[in-house]
């Protein structure tokens, strides 16, 4: 959880920084200017965690340990992508970017919803990772399952597999260069995964 907690005192050393500067040389001289200086330190505070600059200095050796520099919560699962890594904590789920070098940071708009299909008996939702190649398929099941749902491009050839959807309403599975003609087998039947 590091990861607000630098940033905050960051932005806070140049905060002040600047307000002793201005005090000093007398530009400072009202409380409209230092509200102004706050609501600017604010919208830099709170900017700077959509940029994550430790990527151009830091890897992280697991993608457990990035996970745990901007997130909390017990981790319940990670589902391993080509470039990236999904996991799901007691709390949240989170991206995870794979590099020559370990693990790096993401932002909140890491992910892109592409595609969504509200069908029964299950749903999809389908997201990309931003700069990557590499989709996550979220399941809703409606109705009872019986087994694993298997994920199929156009050509038939398997690409994923939902392994819980028995006994969980959401489940997630990964596929790479994922396409409108993906499609899943559920109950036996034929089921569009994207509209």
């Amino acid at each position: 959880m590091g990861y607000g907690l630098i940033r905050m005192i960051f932005w806070l050393a140049v905060f002040m920084s600047v307000y002793s500067k201005l005090v000093h040389t007398k530009l400072l001289k009202t409380k409209r200017n230092l509200a102004a200086l706050i609501v600017l330190w604010m919208v830099l505070w709170s900017a700077s965690a959509f940029l994550p600059v430790e990527n151009l200095f830091i890897s992280f050796t697991s993608p457990e340990s990035a996970f745990y520099y901007t997130n909390s919560g017990k981790i319940t699962d990670i589902i391993y992508g080509d470039n990236s890594c999904l996991i799901f904590s007691s709390s949240e789920k989170a991206y995870i970017l794979k590099s020559s070098s370990g693990y790096n940071i993401t932002t909140m708009f890491s992910e892109k919803r592409i595609s969504q299909n509200l069908v029964t008996p299950m749903s999809f939702w389908v997201y990309r990772v931003s700069g990557t190649d590499d989709y996550y398929v979220m399941g809703y099941k409606c109705e009872d399952i019986d087994g694993p749902v298997n994920i199929y491009d156009g050509n038939g050839d398997l690409k994923g597999t939902f392994e819980d959807v028995t006994t969980s309403g959401f489940t997630y599975a990964y596929v790479s260069k994922f396409d409108n003609r993906y499609y899943a087998i559920v109950n036996g039947k034929k089921v569009q995964i994207a509209k």
